[in-house]
């Protein structure tokens, strides 16, 4: 069974006096374990997808199925257990709560769980997250204190706690300079490939895109390389 499937999602957006397409018919079926790279121009629909993808948004017209379950029509209290319990953000702002420690951030995701694990439990998941992302050292310190690259990989242990299906990280690098992106990725397929953890980030950096185990291009709303439907 996929992990996620977009069956011929389009998204539309009322500007002005004008609708605007920022999705055409995307079709993308995403397998257990895939480390897939969403590229194309700024102004293609990469956010888009990813917040569809991400039960963040609702589409116009289409269906999103994640691990088996159609998610746009659920309703809003449904979406949010299901994001809670599914799915991992890694987001291009690092998105931490500037007053919390590294470690408070980690856990944060786990206190929102319909049922939050014992408190045992969510520092052992913790513990875990910061020793697998190399940063330990760094549990008690907050995000002022970190820097970018650090603060990204607080994020991306923060989007894992939760032991999600998917993982969608939206331009999780843009902000970062050449070297600290490649290493941030190289993170995120290490997780990939020695903890089966499914990827879908997006980038508009070529550099990247050679890391990526499978790429897919939006020019215009529109998906090339998609697999569905």
């Amino acid at each position: 069974m996929s992990v996620l499937d977009l069956e011929e999602v389009s998204r539309d957006y009322q500007i002005g006096r004008e609708r605007v397409g920022a999705l055409k018919g995307v079709c993308l079926r995403v397998d257990p374990g895939e480390f897939l790279a969403v590229v194309g121009p700024s102004g293609s629909g990469k956010t888009t997808l990813l917040n569809l993808a991400g039960c963040i948004d609702r589409p116009t017209s289409g269906r999103v199925t994640l691990d088996g379950q159609r998610c746009d029509d659920l309703p809003e209290g449904a979406l949010s257990a299901l994001r809670a319990e599914k799915i991992g953000f890694v987001f291009q702002t690092f998105n931490l709560i500037p007053v919390l420690t590294a470690a408070e951030n980690v856990e944060y995701p786990l206190l929102l769980r319909p049922k939050v694990p014992p408190l045992r439990e969510r520092r052992k998941r913790v513990a875990e997250m910061l020793e697998r992302t190399g940063i330990s050292a760094l549990a008690r310190r907050r995000p002022d204190e970190m820097s970018g690259g650090e603060r990204q990989r607080v994020a991306i242990a923060r989007a894992l706690v939760g032991r999600p299906s998917l993982v969608l990280a939206d331009e999780a690098t843009a902000n970062l300079d050449g070297e600290t992106a490649a290493q941030i990725v190289g993170l995120m397929r290490e997780l990939n490939e020695r903890q089966g953890v499914t990827f879908v980030f997006s980038t508009h950096d070529s550099r990247l895109q050679g890391m990526a185990k499978r790429v897919v291009e939006l020019r215009d709303g529109l998906l090339h390389g998609g697999r569905g439907c």
